[in-house]
């Protein structure tokens, strides 16, 4: 039958085919001989060719015997040795049947044979096989898996081969088609496989006719994921592909370079979150050089359309960097932390384009997520660093009510972080936003407690509801009761709309937080008050917090807010100048009066009056100062309102001497001798004109018990003996004061310059009615 292989190959190659190898090597020559022979005839050869390769493959190659299956693989070979030049047109039906013996698991030999065919015919073909590159890969990377040595080693011999053919003919070569395929085997786990595939990626970068870096989001992941290998060969090689991809990256045109950015920032911070640490640090260096490669680039429209178009992904490159920045790995730290100044720099200039709203979702997410990273001082630090930049450069979208509200809940809690870095931040922040609003006229916007309430803190200033004062929570002292009387009016933060402005709301906010975590008030209030008096306006701060107090139910949390002000007040460097207002204020009209200099203004003339806003600082501050006897003595002695400060330590008298009394009684005797109240030492040098300043030391003396505080008051009254004779002596001199007038002292307001007109204002009551407004607001603290 013209179909039986005898017909076609003829008996002596049929035999041999099957026999032992060098019979099968005598039957390859035939063949070779056979095919040359047919494909000179001018017709018909073509036919005759395809009839041996199908008879090889069906009576060979599918054939159950091992023998069979290896002839027919030696036969096929020398098919495309006797076609040499012509075997281009038949090498589908060559290369199937050979790569399916690839797949032969009954015989290793076989596998080695089929790989050995395949060498000869690719070798034959030369860039004919480059069409059908990706079913040889696939093929040599079954083979490379093998566990056979032999089987192995021959595949090696086929790669090597394919790879001299690729680098022959690379602007033929379909990396298009390849990349894809070469993504996939990336996901195998066997080593020689994920080398065999790094190595054709090193070839391939090697081409300028093959731009790998267009592909490189195809499989961009999985190289990643290569860094994390057990086999350190793996790890090298990986690393030195990926270096090499981000220097073409970075030759890459400004659009181009923009495009792949744009394709990989996605996979690239995903791989921030890898738990190998060879990954993180690959990535956090390369979204380091992409945000750097605008700075590398000449300006241009191409740089303004990259800048614009990084704000898109500058949220998820963000958060990939804040996962990064507190990294156990030093290294990685600090890469990340570099990170975070580029992408700073890089939000800087993108001006209207920072897209603020998904900056603002990451930032809250960041700082809310409480685990072992996110709740650490440097994310935190970070996090509110950032803040700050978008309030700087975004004022009107940061300042929306939206905004604000999603952001004061992170930046409160982290006002109780352990890390006192972290607190300094906040308050930062909040103090821009405020001064923000000022600024920006966001204050023209009324907010209520609603705007801030999170359900997460209770009690405390400016609370929807009055707070009950148990006696075990009142202050230490006991007062007199006394009948109220008209004292300094009350300024109310909130106006007939029933809000406030947001500078208001947000001391209002401070205050609720004291009073929620009891300790934060004595471990950090100083802290925290100092730093919002550095970034503040402070005079606003204190009137707003005097304000505050007065309508604070909470007696014993109003007395605390009133100490840790007031020492804050008399000396710390923030409020130097409320300090020297203070001092200047003693010639103010209202104050002499108050002093004594010039009788008042009645009351009711007061009213009839128009009242002007110019009211001093120390009446801003003495009433609510009453919920703090010693502070409020402390104030008056500093403003020189001594006639009120003796009144203020004669009541004292009345107050249960207790353990606590007695220590701030203490402690403001220790503050007199502190060099900030040198002046009022030096006018202890003329008791005659102060007069009062010397009954109210004398009269502390006699409240405190004769310890240290007593002994070292003692001491300094005894000086005032001195100034006695000084007076006494000035008494015997002829009158200079014409000569020398009273306001030429260097102290400020040791003289008595004539007052001018005092002001209209409600507040001007004389000493006696703030007493009896003092005895008013102590008695509340009776049990």
């Amino acid at each position: 039958m013209a179909g039986e292989p005898e017909n076609i190959l003829g008996e002596n190659i049929v035999q041999a085919l099957s026999d032992k190898f060098e019979k099968r090597k005598q039957a390859s020559l035939e063949i070779e001989a056979k095919v040359r022979d047919a494909m000179l005839l001018r017709q018909g050869g073509s036919g005759q060719v395809l009839a041996i390769i199908d008879c090889l493959r069906r009576d060979y190659i599918e054939s159950s015997h091992g023998q069979n299956r290896k002839g027919g693989l030696i036969g096929l070979a020398s098919v495309a040795i006797g076609l040499d030049s012509q075997v281009g047109q038949f090498l589908p039906q060559l290369l199937h049947p050979v790569l399916e013996l690839f797949k032969d698991q009954d015989d290793a030999r076989v596998r080695y044979y089929a790989c050995e065919a395949l060498y000869n015919i690719s070798k034959v073909a030369s860039e004919a096989v480059l069409p059908h590159f990706n079913a040889i890969f696939e093929g040599l990377c079954r083979l490379y898996a093998d566990v056979v040595t032999d089987v192995r080693n021959g595949a090696q011999v086929l790669d090597r081969l394919m790879k001299d053919i690729v680098m022959q003919h690379a602007s033929k070569f379909r990396a298009g088609e390849f990349v894809p395929l070469l993504s996939t085997r990336m996901h195998n786990k066997n080593p020689a496989i994920r080398q065999l595939v790094l190595a054709w990626i090193t070839l391939l970068l090697q081409f300028p006719e093959v731009d790998m870096v267009c592909y490189l989001p195809q499989f961009l992941e999985r190289l990643f994921d290569m860094l994390g290998d057990q086999s350190r060969d793996i790890r090298h090689n990986a690393d030195a592909c990926l270096n090499k991809l981000l220097c073409g990256v970075k030759a890459c045109p400004a659009e181009k370079a923009m495009q792949i950015v744009s394709e990989t920032a996605g996979v690239v911070v995903k791989c921030c979150f890898s738990s190998d640490n060879s990954s993180r640090l690959t990535a956090l260096c390369w979204l380091f050089e992409f945000v750097h490669l605008p700075l590398m680039q000449s300006e241009g429209p191409a740089i303004v359309r990259w800048r614009t178009g990084w704000a898109t992904h500058m949220p998820e490159v963000l958060g990939g960097t804040l996962h990064c920045i507190d990294d156990v790995e030093d290294e990685i730290a600090r890469m990340a932390v570099e990170m975070n100044s580029g992408l700073l720099e890089m939000a800087q200039s993108l001006g209207d384009e920072i897209p603020v709203d998904k900056l603002v979702d990451k930032l809250v997410t960041s700082m809310r997520t409480k685990d072992s990273v996110s709740d650490s001082m440097v994310v935190h630090t970070a996090c509110l660093q950032w803040i700050c930049m978008l309030l700087a450069q975004s004022p009107k979208k940061m300042l929306q009510r939206r905004t604000l509200q999603r952001l004061f809940t992170p930046i409160f809690e982290s006002l109780v972080h352990p890390d006192d870095e972290v607190v300094v931040a906040s308050l930062r922040v909040l103090a821009q936003i405020m001064e923000g609003a000022a600024i920006g006229g966001s204050e023209q916007e009324l907010f209520d407690e609603e705007f801030f309430d999170d359900g997460g803190e209770g009690g405390g200033a400016a609370a929807s509801a009055p707070s009950s004062s148990s006696a075990a929570g009142r202050p230490a002292w006991n007062v007199p009761s006394s009948s109220p009387s008209a004292g300094a009016a009350v300024v109310s933060p909130s106006d007939s709309r029933g809000g406030s402005d947001l500078f208001t709301m947000v001391v209002h906010r401070l205050l609720k937080l004291f009073a929620s975590k009891t300790q934060m008030l004595e471990t950090r209030g100083r802290l925290m008050i100092r730093q919002l008096c550095g970034h503040l306006d402070p005079r606003r701060l204190y009137v707003t917090v005097a304000q505050a107090i007065q309508q604070e139910p909470d007696l014993v949390f109003a007395q605390q807010l009133v100490q840790t002000f007031s020492w804050i007040l008399l000396t710390a460097a923030e409020t130097r100048g409320l300090r020297e207002e203070l001092l200047q204020e003693a010639q103010h009209p209202q104050l002499l009066a108050l002093a004594g200099l010039r009788r008042p203004l009645d009351e009711a003339s007061a009213v009839k009056e128009s009242v002007t806003s110019d009211i001093p600082l120390f009446l801003e501050l003495l009433e609510p100062w009453f919920h703090n006897p010693v502070s409020a003595l402390a104030l008056c002695l500093w403003s020189q309102q001594y006639e009120l400060a003796s009144e203020l330590t004669a009541r004292f008298a009345a107050f249960e001497p207790t353990l606590d009394l007695l220590r701030q009684l203490d402690q403001l005797v220790h503050l007199i001798e502190s060099p900030v109240f040198s002046r009022l030492r030096l006018r202890l040098l003329e008791p005659r004109r102060h007069p009062a300043l010397i009954k109210c030391l004398l009269g502390l003396a006699m409240l405190l018990p004769q310890a240290g505080a007593f002994n070292i008051l003692r001491e300094r009254i005894t000086v005032v003996q001195s100034g006695l004779l000084l007076e006494a002596q000035r008494d015997d001199a002829p009158d200079r004061s014409e000569a020398v007038p009273a306001s030429s002292t260097w102290w400020s307001g040791s003289g008595r310059p004539a007052p001018s007109q005092p002001a209209k204002d409600i507040r001007q009551i004389d000493v006696r009615g703030w007493i009896q407004r003092f005895d008013q607001v102590s008695s509340e603290y009776q049990c």
